[in-house]
Order: structure tokens, then sequence, then C-alpha cells
């Protein structure tokens, strides 16, 4: 459970003083992105600085539009470094629009966006891969790393706080 001290402070929308880099995580639905920013900390330590809901479909430009507005928008004058973007919605389901927007997001946004995959279990915490698809599914000999979370290790270490004030 998150101690006293690290609630005193700070708001939502304000980075603590010891919060050095933010970094963001993006679940895609159908409908929406929901989004966490997280500052961290010397020593494994941080904090939950912002969080919500992009609503639209997310197989338009728009609802990815206002994605990249809120990641390029400073929070207490700090950048958002990196973005983990959840892939596992979309790829090789035929009710979900274009199968590759996420990977055709992060292609385009590589310095800032990652996809990424959770797996149930992983004998390490995350692990980067390579895949070369295209936003039409096809082959690229150009590569994009694919992030992959092992969600029983990051829930452990997440889900006391995880959406507290």
């Amino acid at each position: 459970i998150m101690s006293d001290h690290r609630k005193i402070g700070y708001k939502t929308g304000e980075v603590p003083l010891q919060g050095i880099r933010l970094v963001a995580g993006v679940d895609v639905q159908k409908n929406s992105l929901y989004f966490v920013v997280r500052a961290f900390g010397g020593r494994g330590t941080s904090w939950l600085v912002h969080y919500g809901q992009i609503h639209g479909p997310t197989s338009e430009d728009e609802v990815w539009e206002d994605l990249t507005d809120l990641l390029f928008t400073p929070i207490d004058g700090m950048q958002i470094e990196k973005a983990l973007i959840d892939s596992g919605f979309r790829p090789d389901k035929p009710d979900g629009g274009s199968i590759h927007k996420v990977y055709d997001y992060c292609r385009r946004l590589g310095f800032l966006a990652v996809p990424s995959k959770g797996l149930k279990t992983a004998a390490q915490p995350y692990r980067i891969s390579q895949i070369e698809v295209t936003a039409q599914g096809k082959k690229t000999p150009v590569s994009i790393r694919l992030a992959l979370l092992s969600t029983d290790f990051f829930n452990r270490w997440c889900i006391p706080d995880c959406g507290r004030q």
C-alpha cells in the first residue's frame, strides 16, 4: 500500500519534486484509449500524475491525433519521455478496423511511442522483440521494437496505488 508521505505534496497534474522522468501507458479499446502518466524517481519510486480516457473509435485518426497532443503536452514543465501502447487489441481481429493501427502509430512516433503486449507469465519483467509488419499486415524490411511485458510482475508492482490519488 502506498505510504502517506508519497501522497502528500502533489496533486493530479503535478510532478512530485522527486520525479525525474515521465512515462505514459496507453490501453487500446475499440472506442477509446485509456492512459496513465507516471513520474519515476530514484530507487524505483513512482507516482501517478495524470490519467484519463480519450474517446473515439481507435480505427480513426482523430483519437490518435488527440493522443499525440496529450503526449506532447508538458505536465508541470516536464515532457513525457516514452509511451508504451498496448498493441494486443487490434492485431488479427476482423472487426477491429486497421489491424495494425498501433504499429503504424508507433512507427511514425518511434522516438516516443513503443507498442507493447502483456504476457501472463514471463521469465523476466520485460524484453524487447523486433517485428517486421506494415500497417497493412505485410512483411517489411524495416523492423519496429515491441515491448513484451510480464503482466504478473507489473500488476504486483503497480496495483496498490494505480488509480488512487
